[in-house]
């Protein structure tokens, strides 16, 4: 049984059959692939006939430190604070000829999606999210499980355009079983979704986030 722990490093050279910690990890054999798109991953469920309103089954998002500033990777530093176990990512919006909407980039999207669920009252439906840094080519440091929160729109001055900034609550967990990641995605009914799942995860709608304190004062 494979896990991820934090402040581990991983290969995730994004080569199958290779020991890829990630794509060999995730092989099921049942054609649930991920849908690559740079830092903000997305893993879709095999039966399209849930009601999940294109919400996905676990979304995997990476900071590639290697090349900031750069056309591959203009946009800022994604924000993750130690203290208040939060995590703000930064869209994958990009300034284009002709113009793109933020709303139309594939992780915008996808987070569009997590946000309509949380203002119709599926929060349930919403995907576990992992976070990686990468520090050096295939490989990368786990820092962590997270919920979603919300998102906020902005203007990206690294990236020259609006974007959307993805807000995430660590999950108090320090490893993460593999298995029920890769396994969510082949679940047949909602009731099921979560059936094996650690006990911090079923219990993260009980989680007081540390903004959420400060407001109640």
């Amino acid at each position: 049984m494979n896990y991820y722990k934090i402040d581990q490093k991983y290969k995730l050279s994004n080569k199958k059959g290779k020991g890829d910690q990630f794509l060999d990890w995730f092989n099921d054999r049942t054609n649930v692939a991920f849908k690559n798109m740079g830092g903000i991953r997305h893993r879709a469920f095999r039966n399209k006939n849930l009601p999940t309103f294109g919400v996905p089954s676990l979304i995997v998002l990476f900071e590639t430190l290697t090349n900031k500033g750069t056309t591959e990777n203009p946009w800022k530093s994604a924000q993750f604070n130690n203290e208040s176990c939060t995590l703000i990512y930064p869209g994958d919006a990009k300034k284009t000829t002709p113009y793109t909407a933020a709303e139309e980039f594939t992780g915008n999207k996808i987070f569009k999606l997590c946000n309509d669920a949380v203002v119709e009252g599926n929060e349930q439906l919403l995907p576990p999210i992992l976070f990686f840094q990468t520090f050096q080519e295939g490989r990368s440091l786990f820092k962590g499980l997270f919920k979603f929160k919300g998102i906020k729109k902005y203007f990206d001055e690294s990236a020259e355009c609006e974007n959307y900034e993805y807000h995430c609550q660590q999950i108090d967990i320090n490893e993460v079983n593999v298995n029920w990641l890769r396994d969510r995605a082949l679940c047949e009914s909602l009731s099921s979704i979560d059936s094996d799942a650690p006990a911090a995860w079923n219990n993260r709608f009980k989680i007081i986030s540390f903004e959420d304190l400060k407001a109640a004062r």
